[in-house]
């Protein structure tokens, strides 16, 4: 009779852990397909396998998996692929995420963060809204443009504490610019002095974080309207996640070691110090804390509880068996073993580490070059890389237009540059 009262007792234990560790595998998988703005179109050989890693890894990682495409495109050249990569990301970050399935499941304690929608940190969403602007600028759309970086500085407005909020320079910079472009000289000095005065504060407080950064200067440039070519310079690799806390439930960054300075640009037999704008690692350092850290508190307390709670129940329940005198006591003993039991595998199921997914390809800097060429096109170098990058750039006469370019800092490319730049607007 004993017997198989144990026998029932531990085959109803054994149901239980199975049923809670299939109740944590299953759930609906939605269908994997791309994005809607890339479904049916051409992909170059040469993005193939990230295109079919975004298809592979579904909506959970669209945002992440189509800001790395955007990244490889411009690396081969392809501002086209790009463009619709970067517009398709720019639609799901504006998405409200926060009742989906995935958010909620993230919150429960059996799933690990990673499980939602990924829309990426403050300075990640900042930076598919600067590589954005920055293409429309390139094609004379200055409005978008413009519209671009408004929503990239919008994305610093989380940080935790509030001298870290809003603190990018070059968003108000390059909205200066294209304001100067739109034939606005009044607001693009409107825009240029708070770009001004955010970078006041610069070299205090990056040194706090980075170190001695070189490159920067005593003030922001002034704007030049006969200027008629800007490079937007990015240098080194950009921070890398990772998990802190005794659960690994809290997330931090880390600089990658051996980071180069501002890159210097050769404009035909002319060489010029590119001037340190932003710290990709600084805003990421100084985000703050996330809201769903507190979420991530409360898993670390329950799988904590659990542990213990479920620990003292073992050691009880045996203790009880050990002392039976009766089938009673035996069934008692054995309920409590069973609870202990439960405990422990829901502690062990409890998933507490903090989300690391990273967009890899971003950069650790950003530096400006801007200048005033008389020349028809230029060949433009630039330094600071493994290999100098080098193209010739188209110009409009200054005063007249201004040509964009984006500098890549690990790619054969190297430099991204319009084919044809558009007029200045009269003001």
């Amino acid at each position: 009779m004993r017997a198989s009262i144990i026998r029932t007792t531990l085959l109803k234990l054994l149901l239980l852990a199975v049923l809670l560790l299939a109740g944590v595998g299953c759930g609906a998988r939605a269908p994997r397909v791309p994005p809607p703005g890339l479904a049916n179109v051409q992909v170059p050989e040469a993005l193939q396998s990230r295109y079919d890693k975004l298809v592979k890894e579904g909506e959970r990682n669209w945002v992440l998996n189509l800001n790395e495409l955007a990244v490889e495109a411009l690396a081969i050249g392809d501002r086209e692929m790009a463009k619709r990569a970067l517009s398709e990301a720019m639609l799901n970050i504006n998405n409200v995420f926060g009742s989906t399935p995935e958010a909620q499941q993230a919150r429960l304690v059996f799933f690990s963060e990673d499980v939602k929608l990924f829309k990426g940190d403050p300075y990640e969403r900042a930076m598919t809204f600067l590589y954005r602007g920055v293409l429309y600028m390139q094609d004379g759309d200055y409005e978008n443009a413009r519209a671009c970086f408004r929503q990239g500085a919008l994305q610093d407005a989380f940080a935790e504490e509030q001298q870290d909020r809003d603190d990018w320079v070059i968003f108000d910079y390059l909205i200066a610019r294209c304001e100067l472009e739109l034939g606005r000289p009044g607001y693009a000095e409107e825009s240029w002095k708070r770009a001004a005065a955010t970078y006041s504060g610069f070299p205090a407080r990056y040194r706090d974080v980075v170190g001695s950064p070189s490159g920067i200067r005593s003030e922001l440039p002034p704007l030049n309207p006969e200027d008629n070519l800007l490079v937007i310079c990015q240098q080194g690799r950009g921070p890398d996640k990772v998990r802190r806390g005794d659960r690994g439930q809290y997330l931090t960054v880390k600089r990658p070691m051996n980071q180069p300075g501002p890159s210097r640009v050769a404009v035909g037999p002319q060489t010029f110090d590119s001037w340190l704008i932003d710290s990709v690692f600084y805003q990421a350092k100084t985000r703050g804390g996330r809201a769903f850290d507190a979420v991530q508190k409360r898993k670390v307390i329950f799988k904590d509880a659990t542990g213990v709670t479920g620990t003292l129940g073992l050691y009880a329940g045996l203790a009880i068996l050990a002392s039976a005198n009766n089938e009673g006591q035996m069934v008692a003993g054995l309920v409590v073993l069973a609870a202990g039991g439960l405990l422990l595998v829901a502690s062990e199921l409890t998933r507490t580490g903090a989300d690391t997914r990273e967009w890899e390809s971003l950069p650790d800097s950003l530096s400006i070059y801007s200048g005033s060429h008389k020349e028809a096109s230029v060949q433009l170098k630039i330094y600071g890389r493994a290999a100098p990058a080098t193209a010739t750039i188209p110009l409009l006469p200054p005063g007249k237009g201004l040509t964009v370019v984006l500098t890549l800092p690990e790619s054969e490319q190297g430099i991204v540059a319009p084919t044809n730049p558009t007029p200045r607007r009269l003001p």
